[in-house]
């Protein structure tokens, strides 16, 4: 496996075959895919024995000394609208379950309902 790294040690791609080309414009290029290249310039690439499964570009950073780590700037994508709408509706159903209990407490608490 080889991993791609730019200067900031952040791992921005896996891949199984390290290609090493020159584009249609004539610049050094990593091969990541048919069509897509990485501009060898400010990028390091290293050959690992194994990657953990945890390990994706962007949230994991490398150097030789540390191997993989957390990228301390990473942050978590922002869920879409839809996923956020899903949680509030699961969110409000929860809640609306945990009012009607109460709501029979009090009554049973009161009333003797």
């Amino acid at each position: 496996m080889f991993i791609l790294v730019d200067q900031a040690n952040v791992l921005q791609y896996i891949l199984t075959v390290l290609e090493e080309t020159v584009d249609p414009s004539g610049l050094d290029v990593y091969r990541i895919s048919e069509n897509l290249f990485c501009i060898k310039k400010g990028i390091r690439a290293f050959e690992v024995n194994e990657i953990v499964e945890d390990i994706v570009p962007y949230k994991y950073c490398y150097t030789i000394e540390k191997g993989f780590y957390l990228n301390p700037n990473w942050k978590e994508p922002q869920k879409s609208l839809e996923d956020q709408l899903v949680d509030l509706r699961d969110e409000n159903q929860m809640l609306k379950s945990e009012l009607s209990l109460l709501q029979e407490v009090v009554n049973e608490m009161l009333l003797g309902v």
